[in-house]
């Protein structure tokens, strides 16, 4: 099992956006502006209230997973989101692989209460439109996802808010983003 020191990072990235708004990056990037997510308008989460939070870092700056092998046609991106709980599987067993969803807006109901969020029919409704992200952790040296369950080796759980650090792709036909990343933060 690798050093889990290696893959998660001290400080949050100074510069970190919600799925949704890694989607438009991303999708801007490749020149597929048009393309943003049909869902986009069910990140709640301001552009103003992801500049607040990155500017009470500090200024703290990363390399940001910078090793990560950069996949065509992706952008270097920090995304955070919420490993969703529910019926949802939303961590491999076998891989470093996990589901990321929405942060519940600042504020309203579900936003410190994980259990919230995976109950109640609006906030479960409203996630279930938004974009999704998949976070695969790869292995430095070999581009490879790590073949390790999250939950023992970094010790992630549903519930939890993670940043994912690296190069992302956006697939517009099932609306998810995938982020390989060498480097996590745990909210």
């Amino acid at each position: 099992m690798p050093d889990a020191s290696r893959y998660l990072v001290g400080q949050r990235p100074a510069e970190v956006l919600s799925i949704s708004e890694a989607v438009a990056a991303v999708s801007e990037a490749s020149g597929e502006a048009g393309n943003a997510a049909p869902s986009e308008r069910a990140d709640s989460e301001s552009e103003a209230e992801i500049d607040e939070r990155a500017d009470t870092d500090g200024g703290a700056d990363t390399d940001g997973g910078a090793d990560t092998e950069k996949a065509a046609g992706s952008t270097e991106v920090s995304v955070v989101g919420r490993i969703p709980g529910g019926d949802l599987a939303a961590i491999e067993t076998k891989r470093a692989v996990f589901l990321m969803t929405v942060l519940p807006p600042e504020g309203e109901q579900g936003a410190e209460d994980p259990d919230h969020a995976d109950n109640c029919p609006f906030c479960r409704r409203r996630a279930e439109q938004a974009p999704k992200a998949i976070v695969e952790i790869v292995d430095d040296a070999t581009g490879e996802v790590i073949s390790v369950d999250v939950r023992e080796w970094l010790g992630i759980q549903t519930g939890d808010h993670v940043i994912a650090t690296g190069h992302a792709t956006y697939d517009a036909n099932v609306d998810v983003l995938t982020v390989r990343t060498s480097k996590v933060w745990i909210d």
